[in-house]
């Protein structure tokens, strides 16, 4: 738990034990703020403390140049922004594919926001195999471009796609159904447990009962008749509404201030909401948020092999049921467990 949540009283007293890594002129410079604008009221929380003290240390003993870190960041920009061109871009040791039978289609260098991930366990998604799937170069191309806007606009290709799917409210009435008793049978089996003090139970019973289950698609999106609730959302997208003229290169700018403005910076003031699906309902997966308590079934994944409204029960138990309860369980292993059963509570962490 340490590891992932690290409270410091102020920016200022961050500052003092990283003194080469300058936290507060970033965060200066990432808020806008004024020279002389007080850095006390800021509470920071770190992940992974250790990391920023072994950066520091290479700083500051010299093993590291302000030069090198500056080639470094130039090389990730220049790569991250060749991938977003489908330029094929081998890995720095010069292997063009760790196993050429089983990722010859795949892109040898995944982009930063692909590799980064969302959430404190770091959940990120398979890029869509745009030549596996494609059945020309042009469709190469538009699958390319969709996986570009799940990445950088997610809940845009997320909306559409669940608005076109004529059994959405079918869909999700069913899985919250079973959901709902998969969860129900994990606490009797939790009731079974002969080792398990009665303390610690109750603890357990808690925090699947305090689960927050995320269905399909967030609440957000509304009748999917009313746009004004998804428009407000992807305001910070506003100059892509007129793309006359612009590039590629100034959409991508775009999007990807887009999505930093409203997935990150608009929510720092905000209370925490354990609603955050993360990611595009168009994904094809599914996940635990140890720091919100919650679980998430996107439509992308609501698909065969897993589940179709059309199969024998039996089957979509055995199939998106089995997923259901795997992502439960990571409630209980060794990333869920530091994390009380709420987490967000009037903007503090849980018990």
């Amino acid at each position: 738990y340490q590891q992932q949540y690290t409270a410091f009283p102020n920016l200022n007293y961050l500052t003092s034990l990283f003194p080469s890594l300058y936290l507060d002129r970033y965060v200066r410079a990432l808020l806008h703020m004024q020279k002389d604008d007080d850095l006390n009221g800021f509470k920071v929380v770190l992940s992974q403390p250790a990391y920023f003290s072994g950066l520091d240390g290479l700083f500051h003993a010299g093993h590291i140049s302000v030069d090198d870190f500056s080639n470094y960041l130039a090389i990730h920009f220049l790569m991250d922004n060749g991938a977003e061109y489908g330029i094929d871009i081998p890995s720095a040791d010069g292997h063009t594919a760790r196993n050429s039978k089983k990722m010859d289609t795949e892109p040898k260098f995944h982009k930063y926001i692909t590799r980064r991930g969302h959430g404190a366990r770091r959940l990120s998604r398979r890029p869509l195999n745009s030549k596996g799937l494609a059945a020309n170069d042009n469709d190469a191309i538009r699958t390319g471009c969709i996986d570009t806007l799940i990445d950088y606009m997610p809940y845009g290709p997320g909306y559409t796609y669940v608005k076109n799917r004529a059994d959405r409210d079918d869909v999700r009435q069913d899985i919250q159904k079973q959901t709902e008793n998969v969860i129900d049978q994990f606490n009797v089996m939790l009731d079974t447990l002969e080792w398990i003090d009665e303390a610690s139970l109750a603890r357990a019973h808690a925090k699947s009962t305090n689960l927050v289950r995320n269905y399909v698609w967030p609440d957000f999106f509304g009748d999917f008749v009313d746009f004004e609730d998804i428009d407000n959302y992807h305001h910070r997208y506003g100059n892509l509404i007129e793309p006359a003229g612009m590039t590629l290169w100034d959409a991508l700018k775009q999007l990807k201030h887009g999505l930093q403005a409203t997935e990150m910076f608009d929510i720092v003031d905000q209370p925490g909401d354990r609603t955050n699906f993360l990611m595009s309902p168009a994904t094809v997966n599914a996940w635990y948020q140890p720091e919100r308590n919650s679980i998430t079934f996107p439509f992308g994944i609501l698909n065969p092999p897993y589940f179709n409204l059309l199969y024998p029960q039996s089957y979509n138990y055995g199939g998106q049921a089995g997923v259901g309860g795997h992502e439960l369980t990571h409630g209980y292993d060794d990333e869920g467990k530091v994390i009380g059963r709420t987490y967000f509570r009037n903007n503090n962490e849980s018990d």
